[in-house]
């Protein structure tokens, strides 16, 4: 069996943890950064660059969190480059363009879509776009103002997806092959039910996938013409939102949506539920159909990550300080509980480097 190194973003503020580690099985976990809240990590497909969120409101002195580059040592320990800041307060996602000259920031406290240059070695540079999303919702706690949670480059990059959570709304905008993004572009692709809180998305063909947290659906959306294909309830069996989508009939106090991703091969998607604490397998192949509903093996999976061979998932269980690794059967999408865990204080991102 092989034992594959993955790097963990956590959050720091108020916890046992120091910055980023490395996991292993089978052996405790190794910091190789020490930083604030680096509660996301992305990786350049150019060379051995790692970029994480600063998750805070206050860096240097401003309104506003940061990110940082790390040069990805052979020895496994992660140097850093330097940092700029992220133009709003608590940014919670990244988006590195594949030729690796730009990433996106999506600042979720402060509303604000954020595009900075990479230069050839990767550092970062001064942003060259600042976008201010405004609106809200109707859940008083959550959407009384834009909270950018995700984007998403599409079409073959010139177009960007961006979900905005505390208005209920999936972006889109045109951005050049610089990243800068064009505000006068901007299309609302597809009117969200009140409520639902988007939150990440995934993309395979034409077919756009939207995780809402607070009402734990997904929704089906046609990248071509916007419109909404289907919607679907994540935390048991058959629970088909399609007739009752609304925010007072389906959102749940007890559990919240966290993270999407789909298998390599197109055919399985795959969802995480905080509260519920558990996995949500779906079909992709025709309409989205729920296949299972599994428990996470801990508390508030607010990230998983398939390994790279596709063989297994492993669960960031963030409020039990630890990873659950799940075997994946490749024909039927089926996990099954290793049994094996981790321990990694305050997980919230794994990324297999």
């Amino acid at each position: 069996m092989t034992k594959l190194p993955m790097l963990v973003g956590t959050y720091t503020r108020d916890t046992d943890s120091e910055g980023i580690y490395v996991a292993v099985e089978g052996k405790p976990p190794e910091l190789v950064a020490r930083c604030d809240n680096p509660s996301f990590l992305v990786k350049r497909q150019q060379g051995d660059v790692i970029y994480a969120v600063s998750e805070i409101d206050d860096y240097q002195s401003t309104n506003s969190g940061a990110v940082i580059s790390f040069f990805a040592e052979s020895n496994g320990q992660l140097t850093e480059m330097n940092q700029q800041s992220s133009m709003g307060a608590d940014p919670c996602h990244l988006t590195v363009s594949a030729n690796g000259s730009y990433l996106v920031v999506s600042n979720y406290s402060g509303g604000t879509l954020t595009s900075m240059p990479l230069n050839g070695d990767g550092h970062l540079e001064q942003y060259i776009s600042l976008t201010q999303h405004t609106g809200h919702s109707i859940d008083p706690d959550r959407q009384e103002s834009a909270h950018i949670h995700s984007s998403l480059l599409v079409e073959d990059e010139r177009a960007l997806l961006v979900a905005d959570l505390g208005a209920d709304q999936l972006i889109k905008y045109e951005i050049s092959p610089a990243g800068q993004i064009n505000t006068e572009g901007r299309r609302v692709m597809a009117s969200i039910p009140a409520g639902a809180g988007p939150r990440l998305m995934t993309v395979r063909q034409n077919d756009v996938y939207l995780l809402n947290e607070l009402n734990n659906s997904v929704t089906v959306h046609n990248l071509l013409d916007l419109g909404l294909k289907q919607s679907l309830g994540t935390l048991s069996p058959g629970s088909a939102l399609d007739n009752a989508l609304d925010y007072s009939a389906d959102i749940s106090s007890d559990s919240i949506a966290a993270h999407i991703e789909l298998s390599k091969d197109g055919k399985f998607l795959y969802t995480s539920n905080r509260g519920d604490d558990s996995i949500s397998i779906f079909s992709v192949e025709g309409d989205l159909r729920l296949i299972d509903t599994i428990a996470s093996g801990g508390k508030h999976p607010r990230y998983f990550a398939l390994s790279p061979d596709q063989s297994k998932l492993y669960v960031a269980n963030m409020l039990s300080d630890q990873i659950s690794c799940f075997n994946r059967d490749a024909e039927s999408g089926r996990l099954t509980d290793s049994s094996i865990r981790i321990d990694v204080p305050t997980p919230t991102c794994l990324l297999f480097a």
